[in-house]
């Protein structure tokens, strides 16, 4: 599925950690990518990493061209079904951070034929805490922890935090958000809100 979105002028950032994700920085019009947004993908992918899990504070994440990114073994090598070599030198980012920003945002629609009323669909971003913070108000910073809440506790405490933190007239569209809307941005394992 990657190769489908990969095009020449892109990053692509890994980790040495099994299940690592892959993240691709895009960069259609070939301009020199600036480092703030280098190191925002690295701790993209640490955060999404199994480093998370094993409540690493920092890895190291590393960036290729789509070039040295291949589906298909060397000669008379195996590759199991979702893996990918990545071959020739490696661009390594030191102490990638694993900590992220969850951030609510509304995207604004119609809520019947009468143009007038508006209605609000509560969305939750997820992504590293320089990337979020200058987006939005209204987010929290979580980090992994051996002792802290599951994906499932961590989802409501996130859930109740927007509904204290929110203008009361939205409040009505945070119930809507499910839990599992949450769950689904938050990486495995335990985490502490900071």
């Amino acid at each position: 599925v990657f190769k489908k979105y990969l095009d020449s002028n892109d990053l692509v950032f890994h980790t040495n950690f099994p299940g690592s994700p892959l993240a691709i920085i895009k960069n259609p019009e070939n301009k020199e990518i600036p480092e703030k947004t280098i190191l925002e993908a690295a701790d993209f992918v640490a955060s999404y990493s199994s480093a998370w899990k094993e409540n690493w504070g920092v890895i190291d994440v590393f960036y290729v061209l789509p070039s040295q990114v291949s589906k298909s073994p060397p000669s008379g090598e195996y590759l199991p079904k979702g893996s990918f070599i990545i071959s020739g030198k490696k661009k390594f980012i030191k102490k990638a951070k694993t900590e992220l920003a969850i951030s609510l945002e509304f995207i604004e629609m119609e809520t019947d034929s009468d143009r007038h009323r508006k209605g609000f669909y509560p969305k939750i971003l997820s992504g590293p805490k320089n990337a979020i913070i200058g987006q939005s108000k209204n987010f929290i910073i979580i980090k992994p922890s051996k002792i802290g809440l599951s994906k499932g506790k961590l989802a409501k405490k996130i859930k109740n935090h927007f509904l204290q933190k929110s203008d009361k007239n939205m409040k009505k569209w945070i119930n809507l958000l499910s839990i599992d809307e949450i769950e689904l941005n938050l990486p495995t394992g335990s985490s502490v809100i900071m």
